[in-house]
């Protein structure tokens, strides 16, 4: 599928950027982590979706969310594929 495909080829981006000089920068790192964070959300891989998000987050200088933040985006992914669908 393409939500596959795209996955593949996001992670395979992240892969490389560790190995090339200059490495992309955070910014551009988070949107790729977005982009497969919304790609599982699409197939319905929410673990996968938080994961990804989270590491989005971190990478533009947010803190990790926990307690009722993190309570808040669940409620969030959860409503997003309740619409989706």
């Amino acid at each position: 599928s393409a939500n596959r495909e795209a996955i593949e080829l996001y992670t395979a981006a992240l892969a490389l950027a560790d190995q090339i000089d200059p490495r992309p920068g955070p910014e551009r790192r988070a949107l790729w982590h977005r982009a497969i964070g919304d790609a599982h959300l699409k197939l319905a891989e929410h673990d996968e979706t938080r994961k990804h998000y989270a590491s989005a987050l971190q990478l533009l200088g947010y803190r990790p969310l926990t307690g009722a933040a993190a309570h808040v985006l669940s409620l969030f992914v959860h409503l997003a594929r309740q619409v989706w669908y």
